[in-house]
């Protein structure tokens, strides 16, 4: 049977896939709880280039048996860094508000400024609700806030108990600080499996441009590449169009087969 392993983006819980719980019916989920995982296997760092976090979560897939790895925003990015690691043993590959690199730099555009992710640094240490409560803020649209979707993600986590320890949201920014993945990827050849793409058109934390460069960067190494833009979604693209989003994901999933 094919097993879905699912990787939560920066200050996510595994509730923040509610909507992809259905995909239970017909696969083995597996919807991991990265600061959960980061603690049990005793980390406490996530360094980029040789992300133990990634490494452990690899040991993890390497016992299952068709595994489909699926990574949002940060969880994409150490989903890109285990599959460099070990794509032959993927069966498929989705990347949701992915890109290959989450700053900006001098040539490249598709990220957030690095100022910006320093600034929560500090603001974390000096107030960590209120920087959590800002960051998820940017996550949606003004129309999906208006739709009620932001309420929706904290009623689901006040449910679920969303704290987090402020170590490791530090270790996760400084992650998304250093880590770039563009020369690997550059450099990697064969053996990736199908990629999907899946983007929000209006996301402001990950820009669909750094998607459009992520793509063009796998198209060089993997003979199957789909890019799926979802007009007018934001950063949560799976959560705030999540009939579209699993639709999507089905058909693929269809495609690699049982």
């Amino acid at each position: 049977m094919t097993e879905l392993v699912f990787l939560p983006g920066w200050a996510h819980r595994p509730s923040v896939w509610v909507k992809q719980q259905v995909f239970a019916e017909r696969y083995r989920c597996h919807f991991i709880d990265l600061e959960d995982y980061w603690h049990k296997q005793k980390i406490y760092n996530i360094t980029p280039g040789r992300s133990l976090l990634a490494e452990a979560l690899a040991a993890l897939l390497d016992d299952l048996q068709n595994p489909v790895l699926i990574g949002w925003s940060m969880g994409s990015l150490l989903a890109l860094e285990i599959s460099l690691k070990m794509r032959q043993k993927l069966k498929g590959l989705i990347l949701v508000g992915a890109t290959a690199r989450f700053t900006t730099d001098v040539d490249y555009a598709g990220g957030l400024p690095p100022v910006i992710v320093k600034r929560m640094q500090r603001q974390l240490e000096a107030d960590m609700n209120k920087t959590l409560t800002k960051f998820y803020s940017l996550i949606f649209t003004d129309v999906e806030k208006e739709a009620g979707f932001s309420r929706q993600l904290a009623d689901i986590y006040n449910r679920n108990n969303a704290d987090f320890s402020t170590d490791f949201l530090q270790a996760g920014l400084e992650y998304l600080l250093k880590t770039d993945l563009r020369e690997d990827l550059a450099k990697s050849s064969c053996g990736w499996p199908a990629i999907l793409l899946v983007h929000g058109g209006d996301d402001s934390i990950c820009p669909f441009k750094g998607g459009i460069t992520l793509a063009k960067l796998l198209t060089k190494a993997a003979d199957e590449v789909n890019l799926i833009e979802l007009p007018k979604a934001g950063h949560a693209c799976f959560f705030t169009s999540a009939e579209v989003f699993n639709e999507t994901v089905e058909k693929y999933l269809v495609k690699l087969g049982d």
